[in-house]
């Protein structure tokens, strides 16, 4: 088996095996059980490695061993528990490790980044990308991304572990910690040499797609990712600057007004992605489409800068969690624990589940478990409802064995801000007992 992954390695992507190649020749020679780290497989230069994370402490790597070596085009043998080989046993392996790293995600990320899965890959595209132009529209795409990555962390780092080289703008920095003049002008040059990129992918290849479609809708996201990012440095001047030349095609600015035009004046908007994202800032920004509305990104709701922006900038207050609570480590994710539970719990009011669970306090699971540093804070039911007034909604939200912070923080929006009304561009899955459809989006009814 191992055999044919080393045949279809001279077709694969950037002269090594894909991620799933290599995934699977793991799980057909090794296995690999652990409650306290998982796998990670890294595409460096030297060729695929294989490592492991923990789950309480991420982003410190540890046993890391090269799996896959560009030199030898071979794989190496590693001392892990030997697999028997089964064809289905193999099979689940993969599918469940898949599923664990979210590959719906990660999967773009492996097939188009030449390097990717540790901190400093996108550092190792641009210090490789010096020694020799790049040519090819996938390699444009592969440094353009490496150049966006990199620049964010002048700001604060949103995709995964901050990697800090000697320059001194590179440090870990608070939510609410000021972001220097030099690491906003260091954030502008390096997005420039990504806007760069992607502008002669267009000249290149006008038909050129990307994960959000064309690469001119691409493009122009990229201005207003630098929108966002500079927004939340507090460089508004900079933020609006950037945001002007934004290009959007005219069909996708119609779709975006049609997610606003009939929204009722100060509602609150959740959307998902870029493209439901971004072009909506554009048109509030530059063309002053709908400025009352609050835009708010559920994807960065759970992340601790955006969060600071959004209760700089909106009165009344958005949500009612305090940064002194979502600044902490043990903020980012939750778990269900109510050992004497028979089923999930009884039914709690949303209100009351929000503040125990920011307070830490479950009376039916004493037992610490650790984080970052912090105890883990574990929730008690899984049955949720509204109230208004003294009023109990029948719609029951029903949570999984765990709660990120950005579904936290959603829910904590649909409490507090009762005096708007609330609107989502897409069916989410955990408010969907409370959603009704109101022509192309979704309105929180309860």
């Amino acid at each position: 088996l191992i055999g044919l992954f080393l045949t279809l390695a001279s077709s694969a992507q950037f002269n090594m095996p894909s991620f799933k190649q290599v995934v699977t020749a793991f799980y057909s020679k090794y296995t690999f059980e652990s409650d306290e780290s998982y796998l990670k497989f890294q595409r460096k230069k030297e060729g695929w490695y294989v490592s492991q994370d923990r789950y309480a402490d991420p982003g410190h790597y540890f046993n890391t061993f090269l799996f896959w070596s560009i030199q030898t085009k071979s794989f190496q043998n590693l001392d892990f528990p030997a697999s028997n080989s089964d064809t289905s046993l193999v099979s689940e392996s993969v599918n469940k490790y898949l599923r664990l790293i979210d590959w719906s995600y990660e999967q773009y990320q492996f097939e188009r980044q030449k390097y990717y899965g540790y901190p400093g890959w996108d550092w190792d595209i641009i210090s490789e990308d010096k020694e020799q132009e790049s040519v090819s529209d996938s390699l444009l795409e592969s440094k353009a991304r490496a150049y966006s990555n990199y620049a964010s962390g002048f700001i604060a780092e949103q995709y995964g572990d901050l990697f800090i080289n000697n320059d001194s703008d590179r440090v870990a920095r608070k939510a609410t910690e000021r972001i220097s003049a030099s690491a906003i002008k260091k954030f502008i040059f390096y997005d420039l040499k990504a806007i760069n990129a992607f502008s002669k992918i267009l000249e290149m290849s006008p038909g050129y797609e990307t994960k959000v479609g064309n690469i001119k809708i691409k493009l122009a996201n990229e201005y207003m990712f630098m929108y966002s990012d500079l927004m939340m440095a507090q460089d508004s001047l900079n933020a609006g600057k950037f945001a002007k030349k934004a290009d959007y095609p005219d069909s996708l600015l119609i779709q975006s007004k049609s997610f606003m035009q009939d929204l009722p004046f100060n509602s609150i908007l959740v959307t998902s992605g870029d493209n439901d994202t971004y072009p909506l800032w554009y048109l509030q920004q530059v063309q002053k489409y709908r400025p009352d509305i609050i835009v708010l990104n559920n994807n960065l709701l759970g992340f601790r800068r955006y969060l600071a922006l959004i209760q700089q900038t909106w009165r009344p207050a958005v949500f009612s969690t305090k940064e002194m609570i979502y600044l902490k480590n043990n903020f980012e994710y939750f778990l269900f624990s109510n050992p004497l539970a028979k089923n999930e719990g009884k039914d709690m009011d949303v209100g009351i589940f929000i503040r125990e669970l920011r307070d830490g306090h479950n009376p039916y699971d004493p037992v610490k478990l650790y984080y970052k540093g912090d105890v883990l804070k574990k929730y008690y039911s899984k049955n949720l409802y509204f109230k208004k007034g003294n009023i109990k909604k029948p719609s029951i939200v029903r949570l999984n064995d765990y709660l990120f912070m950005n579904e936290y923080i959603l829910l904590d929006i649909v409490n507090t801000s009762t005096k708007r009304k609330i609107f989502l561009t897409f069916a989410n899955e955990l408010l969907a007992p409370i959603l009704k459809q109101h022509g192309i989006v979704y309105e929180v009814e309860f």
